[in-house]
């Protein structure tokens, strides 16, 4: 259902006089189909088409808009003050003072940035899923910044949410860190945090073995009793993947991305095998050439065990899966996870339908496109990365060394804060502001600039109508609403926000439904652009009393729903730049 100002009036105006002139109901959802904006500007704000109305009435949709437009009534108080026929089609002309008087009475409310009404579905988000010894690079962050976002969207659009983990911290990779580790005696001489230092074990050893292939039937020694849970190995591997949940907390609390729940790789091995044998009696899946597998239609069939009795990503999927549904009773569960991993999806998501689950027509592959540096792809395993402690500390630099160097009345303490809240929203916005499904290319030095479509823009939007508004109270202008004054905005650039503003409610859900957050970034980045105008054309503190105040009221709206739309992005404003 569409939310926003504009299409609650409309549909609201539309029912009454449908209902009044030909005495019909019609549902809501119908109406708002029939709404979109006019090919013209001059044409009118909002048009409804009336070919829907022709079935029900049995007229032609041209004679329907004749009438509604000759007999439909408006109130002082609409947002609406005229309508126009052309053709099947009903132009409608905003009532702008009345349009900015119930924009700002609902900013003051809250309604426009309040969470939605309780929705049935619970849905469970599966994000970040990094495979422990070895270390977090900027190519992981989109995981975690599409899936910290998507939780936060869902809560606010009314849905119980789980926001669940799924570490790898079992397999081959880990074998190697740890034979390696343990042969070569590595130290950490860089005094790097111990589970990055992991993954730079990791890098030398698949340097090694690449050197070395013979040494590669070692490792399959160390996972072998790894997997038999020799306590050598285990106490070993105990201790290092400790290091690595540690330093992967580290990075989630700098992000401030949160977890209900953590699952492990290690801990659905077995209830894996469990569901193996069931299905295997069941006749869902069969032997094939010594692995089991599960024939599926129109897609290649899936091993979900291989010839030797071990597991495979998807044994532990399907037992996570059932898991997941059993214990936690989701509707919906959704898995943020690269796209290289669709046809693996699909075919699990298949399985679990021919299991039984009635949740596997609401499993959902949120699959999204790659990160790559200018020079290429990265690699973990050619240590080809862009650590996040590295990161981390350029992006500082850079920010100091352009901006936060020159602020010599600032403390350390907050000038610290500041590059933060500054690193976080650029990278963040940067990781969500294109399609998903896309691959990007990571540039530090633009994403952090001040100008153009990036985080930092619409963080010095937010912080100058904070400057503004504290400036307004040290003068004791007042702020305190008196919505008779919203008829004094009349500019251009003054519409084209509180256009902006009563949108978002919309805007919201339409993410919530169709998993676009760059959606959500596209709409952030055109309200900071026509603030921006506003702005520059506009003066709130040096205009007449009463104007004054309905420009404080604006703007006040306009960062109300700044600072909603970016937490919604897992992206905290400061208040001062």
């Amino acid at each position: 259902m569409q939310r926003s100002i504009i299409y609650t009036s409309l549909r609201n105006l539309l029912k009454d006089n449908i209902k009044w002139i030909f005495n019909l109901d019609i549902e809501e959802v119908t109406i708002n189909k029939q709404i979109s904006l006019p090919p013209k500007p001059e044409m009118g704000d909002m048009a409804f088409s009336c070919f829907l109305l022709a079935r029900e009435l049995k007229k032609s949709p041209q004679m329907i808009a004749n009438e509604l437009s000759m007999k439909m009534i408006f109130s002082e108080d609409d947002i609406f003050k005229k309508v126009e026929q052309t053709g099947p089609y009903l132009n409608f002309f905003l009532n702008e003072k009345n349009l900015s008087k119930a924009v700002l009475i609902c900013s003051k409310k809250g309604s426009l940035t309040k969470p939605f009404e309780k929705k049935q579905d619970k849905i469970m988000v599966e994000f970040s899923q990094p495979n422990t010894h070895k270390g977090i690079h900027i190519g992981h962050i989109r995981n975690m910044a599409v899936g910290d976002s998507l939780i936060r969207i869902l809560r606010h659009t009314g849905y119980e949410t789980i926001s669940a983990n799924y570490l790898g911290d079992s397999g081959a990779h880990i074998a190697a860190c740890l034979w390696h580790y343990e042969k070569s005696k590595m130290e950490n001489t860089n005094n790097s945090e111990k589970g990055e230092w992991l993954g730079i074990v990791y890098t030398e050893a698949k340097k090694y073995l690449e050197e070395n292939p013979t040494e590669k039937n070692n490792v399959s020694k160390v996972q072998k009793l790894l997997e038999n849970k020799d306590p050598y190995w285990i106490c070993l591997w105990n201790e290092t993947r400790e290091w690595s949940i540690e330093y992967f907390k580290s990075i989630y609390k700098w992000l401030d991305i949160h977890f209900d729940v953590w699952f492990y790789e290690s801990e659905e091995e077995e209830p894996g095998k469990v569901i193996v044998e069931e299905f295997l009696n069941k006749r869902i899946f069969k032997y094939s050439d010594g692995a089991v597998i599960c024939e599926l239609e129109d897609l290649p069939l899936a091993i979900v065990l291989k010839s030797d009795g071990t597991t495979l990503y998807s044994t532990k999927d399907l037992a996570l899966a059932k898991r997941k549904f059993e214990e936690f009773h989701i509707d919906r569960s959704i898995y943020v996870v690269g796209d290289a991993q669709s046809l693996h999806f699909k075919q699990i998501f298949s399985i679990l339908k021919k299991m039984g689950f009635k949740q596997a027509d609401k499993c959902y592959h949120l699959a999204y496109g790659m990160v790559s540096l200018p020079e290429g792809k990265m690699s973990s395993r050619t240590g080809n990365v862009v650590l996040f402690s590295d990161l981390k500390k350029s992006m500082n630099e850079y920010i100091y060394e352009s901006y936060l160097d020159s602020k010599k009345d600032w403390s350390d303490e907050k000038k610290k804060v500041t590059s933060r809240k500054i690193i976080v929203a650029a990278i963040k916005f940067g990781m969500l502001d294109q399609d998903v499904k896309k691959n990007i290319e990571f540039r530090m030095e633009d994403w952090l600039s001040f100008e153009g479509d990036t985080g930092p823009y619409i963080l010095y939007a937010f912080a100058r109508i904070q400057s503004i508004l504290r400036k307004s109270e040290k003068s004791g202008m007042e702020i305190e609403p008196d919505f008779d004054n919203s008829h004094l905005l009349t500019m251009s650039e003054e519409k084209y926000v509180i256009m902006d503003i009563q949108e978002f409610p919309d805007i919201i859900e339409h993410v919530a439904n169709d998993y676009c957050i760059d959606e959500l970034c596209k709409y952030l980045l055109k309200l900071s652009k026509d603030f921006s105008k506003f702005y520059h054309n506009c003066s709130v503190l040096k205009a007449d009393r009463g104007l004054a105040a309905a420009r404080l009221q604006l703007i006040k709206a306009v960062s109300e729903i700044l600072k909603t739309g970016l937490n919604l992005l897992g992206i905290d404003p400061p208040e001062e730049m």
